[in-house]
């Protein structure tokens, strides 16, 4: 994805510099058009997840607010950036998760008992994860002007100042699909243990590492004039995901301790049964706009 954030940052850089070029020279005495903006936005958003076993993510609400500033090179073009709080809750729900490690153990079929490592494989059921996200952004967006009607388009960066999740994880069953280190090859369908490897459900919480975020951020919307030049905005955007943050790949959803009757659950964003994760967000963006300076033609 980084080719697609550095072809979206080169071209604001050469509209923004063509924008200028025609804008003409800088001019003594005059001031271009500015605006700072104080934003609202609320919509539908959430944490896109990669995950193995086909659960899509459920999409949560996400609200934020901001401030903004806008600076015309022209009467039509310009540039706009400035700083954003945001959260995000979602969360996705599966009917069974797997996990498949390797460990020591001890079982027996009907010829004996045996010593040896194995390959595990623990089925939680009706895994349900919810996660909530507070990201603090900052957009760097070409603004196109026409009358009334506003545009922008650019990336916004955005940093996870925390990212919790909390579960609710229904039974969990181990079993053995291949054995290692013995006389005799038990490997073939699953041999399942006692039913002391047969866990009840289970509830709790645990957090993410998190990384840096960058999305594709596009909105349009209408300028409803005030008094003195100011402006009431009201528009739409769309932040689409154009990288996403990588979660561990050496720690298991769910795994037993060898020899114990007790697991330990990862979660989801926290272990190789996800990939990735990412951020999208649509809405409604609400912006009472302060203008100053002049159009140069």
């Amino acid at each position: 994805m980084k080719q697609y954030i550095l072809l979206i940052l080169l071209l604001l850089t050469t509209l923004t510099l063509s924008a200028q070029w025609r804008g003409g020279q800088v001019r003594t005495g005059k001031i271009r058009q500015q605006a700072f903006s104080i934003e609202a936005q609320a919509g539908l958003a959430s944490l896109l997840v990669d995950n193995g076993f086909s659960a899509p993510t459920k999409m949560g609400i996400g609200a934020g607010a901001s401030v903004g500033y806008t600076f015309m090179f022209g009467k039509a073009v310009g540039i706009h950036t400035g700083i954003s709080a945001s959260y995000t809750s979602s969360g996705f729900t599966a009917p069974e998760v797997y996990s498949l490690y390797r460990d020591d153990l001890t079982t027996y079929d009907n010829t004996g008992t045996y010593n040896g490592s194995g390959e595990i494989r623990v089925a939680t059921a009706n895994a349900e994860e919810s996660y909530g996200a507070l990201l603090l952004s900052v957009p760097i967006q070409l603004a196109y002007v026409h009358k009334l009607f506003w545009a922008r388009m650019g990336v916004r960066i955005a940093f996870p100042m925390s990212i919790s999740a909390s579960y609710v994880y229904g039974a969990s069953a181990r079993s053995i699909t291949h054995i290692y280190n013995t006389d005799t090859d038990l490997s073939g369908n699953p041999i399942p243990l006692s039913s002391d490897y047969t866990l009840k459900a289970s509830d709790g919480s645990y957090t993410v590492a998190s990384g840096l975020l960058v999305d594709l951020d596009i909105e349009a919307g209408y300028c409803i004039p005030r008094g003195r030049g100011n402006s009431i905005y009201v528009g739409v955007y769309i932040d689409y995901p154009l990288n996403s943050i990588a979660t561990p790949d050496d720690s298991q959803f769910a795994s037993f301790v060898a020899g114990g009757d007790f697991d330990t659950f990862n979660g989801a964003l926290a272990s190789s049964a996800t990939s990735s994760f990412s951020a999208f967000s649509a809405g409604v963006k609400v912006s009472y706009n302060f203008l100053f300076g002049k159009n140069l033609k």
